[in-house]
């Protein structure tokens, strides 16, 4: 089991004071010291910004100086001057490899230093000899030949560098409608990172960043990578991602007191998601792609198709396999929000069918069950976050449910006026509540 080295360096500073106290014996702070081993130094993130920040001016100044004269200077001279940077950047790299291996803030700085000027060199040569290309090629060749820098430097700002090229490159491709479904197999490899980085002490930092750029980056290329022929198929797979998220890193409470929302990026997203297609999916335009489509006659006809469908088939497998591991443990709280992917196929199924009546009511009455749900659970905690999260939907319920009426200025103003007194009441009287019981 991996240990916090933030809790492990407090419980070696206490364990001092408690033997100052008399509190425990010499040998009883031996066993604990050797139970949880020698704490790791802290690195200084400070460091590891300023870093990446130096990097980056450092090669943006590079090009300006080299831009200021470039049109007077021939073929062979801009060739040399476009590689140039990046041979110096790849020394100073090999210099970090040998003397500076253990500064995460030195390999994280000549990681980005690295992909840049790979960049701006691709970018040079190219102009400089007309290489015929577009941007797709481009950003295809600079995640290429960045891929290696994520494990030579084990670099976080290098995985979220190639997360994002990755990306764009498969956005580019929706955009002329080529294969964008490749991100997948370009996505795979640098997943080994998380897998190193994991099995290290002193990188859970870097290691919850990365987790944060990966769900973010993957929600994003989810809808790029989709083929779109049969219509509302993208509501079931991204109600079942953002469901998969949400259950696949929560407990019994939906925000329990030792955890922070920044340590937990596949909860929070995957609540996120999950609140913002119920909200989206409370209006009817929401639905009306799905009326009169022949589903029932629907054929896949290509590879992409065929891939939508195994996509569909491994994401709502996987969020009815934890599911039923919550169903099991009776972990209801967590069980609502994770019932998305059950709640919006049904409602898919109902609009098929009968219109989309019955999927906006369903989809309003979800939102509504969510809301309340959310505060009950805040209060039975004694978290007055967890109960805002829970008013603030059931305030953009009440708030939708006015706008889609198209109620007017009159009415619009004293709802903003009835939620935020609603708003401060609720916190008003609550926080009374959990002074008294701190009491």
């Amino acid at each position: 089991m991996k240990t916090d080295q933030k809790n492990i360096r407090w419980l070696h500073t206490e364990i001092s004071e408690w033997l100052r106290e008399g509190v425990i014996t010499e040998g009883t702070a031996t066993s604990l010291r050797m139970r949880y081993g020698p704490p790791v130094p802290e690195r200084r993130l400070g460091f590891i910004i300023f870093g990446i920040l130096g990097s980056l001016l450092i090669t943006s100044g590079i090009i300006l100086l080299f831009a200021y004269n470039w049109e007077t200077l021939g073929r062979p001279i801009r060739a040399v001057l476009a590689l140039s940077p990046l041979l110096i950047v790849q020394a100073l790299g090999a210099w970090v490899l040998l003397r500076r291996q253990d500064s995460h803030a030195w390999r994280e700085g000549v990681a980005t230093g690295t992909m840049l000027t790979l960049a701006a060199a691709i970018g040079l040569i190219g102009q400089t000899y007309h290489v015929e290309g577009d941007l797709g090629g481009f950003l295809l060749t600079w995640g290429l030949l960045s891929l290696p820098l994520l494990f030579v430097y084990q670099s976080g700002m290098a995985f979220t560098l190639y997360q994002l090229i990755i990306v764009s490159w498969a956005a580019n491709e929706r955009i002329d409608g080529q294969y964008p479904q490749v991100y997948w197999l370009l996505l795979a490899p640098s997943l080994y990172l998380i897998w190193e980085l994991y099995h290290l002490k002193n990188r859970e930092r870097t290691l919850r960043a990365l987790r944060w750029c990966l769900v973010v980056t993957l929600s994003v290329a989810l809808g790029f990578t989709l083929e779109y022929s049969l219509p509302g198929l993208w509501l079931i797979l991204y109600s079942g991602w953002f469901s998969f998220l949400f259950m696949l890193q929560t407990s019994d409470t939906a925000t329990p007191d030792d955890t922070r929302t920044q340590k937990h990026p596949f909860r929070t997203i995957g609540g996120l998601g999950i609140a913002a297609l119920a909200m989206v999916l409370t209006f009817s335009f929401g639905w009306k792609e799905l009326i009169h489509v022949q589903h029932w006659t629907w054929q896949p006809d290509s590879w992409k198709d065929w891939l939508d469908i195994l996509m569909g088939m491994l994401i709502l497998g996987a969020a009815g396999v934890l599911w039923s591991q919550h169903l099991r443990e009776r972990r209801w709280a967590v069980l609502l929000w994770g019932s998305a992917f059950l709640v919006f196929t049904a409602g898919y199924m109902v609009t098929v069918m009968t219109g989309t009546l019955g999927a906006v009511l369903l989809a309003n009455a979800y939102l509504f069950v969510l809301a309340l749900a959310t505060m009950r659970n805040g209060l039975n905690h004694a978290e007055l976050g967890t109960v805002n999260k829970g008013l603030i939907l059931l305030s953009a319920l009440i708030l939708m449910r006015f706008f889609d009426n198209n109620m007017g200025l009159m009415g619009r103003g004293i709802a903003f006026i009835l939620v935020g007194a609603g708003f401060l009441t609720v916190n008003l009287i609550l926080s009374r509540r959990f002074k008294k019981e701190a009491l």
